[in-house]
């Protein structure tokens, strides 16, 4: 009848919004989809063992013309790219450092300042990671006790932790910025390092890493990594 809708017309109705609602929402979606299924996945991963971790030498001048060339055990984060385009402007931060006390609880050390870390091999304060690439990140080294105490009479060294007596021997964390309020250099003890990897067009990567050091100094590789084990925190 005349001004009535019969079961045909609702349907037909119905049938024309749908088919509307696809055609302007499946270009949005599928476009959501696919920037989710290309996108960059960053990796983080620590191994104790070659190529990430070795023993390699340092150079510093000694007196005015004299280079001393001293040994130096390298320890690197393997951070890559899991997935399908290039992940842009990537960086390695330590946000926090927490030290064990004599009771072997974990307490934090003041870290108002989240620093950045070194990448290897020269490469600028940020790298793009193409898919299946792996790059190198430096953590943390440990010089020999010659240079250590070459540079702190050099050029100052390291800041240490507070109201701590002299040490001979440290951790350096490879920093790009050290401020008197946060250590990059450590004496022997547990500790957990707090990093994060960031990037322009990726989701962050969080982890936390433990570190047990000595304080002794071992010339084969397989023994030093006995004395300062670096590992990730269960």
């Amino acid at each position: 009848m005349t001004g009535n809708l019969t079961t045909s017309d609702v349907v037909l109705i119905c049938s024309t919004l749908f088919l509307g609602i696809v055609a302007l929402v499946t270009p949005t979606f599928a476009s959501v989809v696919g920037r989710w299924w290309s996108r960059p996945k960053l990796t983080c991963a620590f191994r104790l063992a070659h190529p990430a971790c070795h023993k390699t030498e340092l150079a510093h001048m000694f007196g005015t013309f004299h280079q001393v060339k001293d040994p130096v055990f390298i320890y690197r984060l393997e951070i890559g790219n899991a997935g399908r385009t290039q992940a842009r402007r990537c960086e390695v931060v330590m946000e926090g450092l927490d030290a064990a006390d004599a009771a072997g609880q974990f307490r934090g050390y003041v870290w108002s300042t989240p620093v950045s870390l070194l990448w290897g091999s020269g490469y600028t304060d940020f790298v793009d990671i193409n898919p299946g690439r792996k790059f190198y990140c430096d953590l943390l080294s440990v010089p020999a006790e010659s240079y250590q105490k070459a540079k702190i009479q050099t050029v100052g060294g390291w800041v240490d932790p507070p109201g701590l007596a002299p040490f001979p021997l440290g951790v350096i964390l490879n920093l790009k910025a050290a401020f008197f309020s946060q250590p990059d250099r450590l004496p022997p003890g547990r500790y957990r390092l707090h990093l994060a990897v960031y990037a322009e067009n990726a989701d962050t990567v969080r982890t936390t890493l433990t570190l047990a050091w000595s304080g002794q100094w071992r010339d084969d590789e397989d023994a030093f990594f006995r004395e300062c084990v670096v590992g990730v925190a269960a």
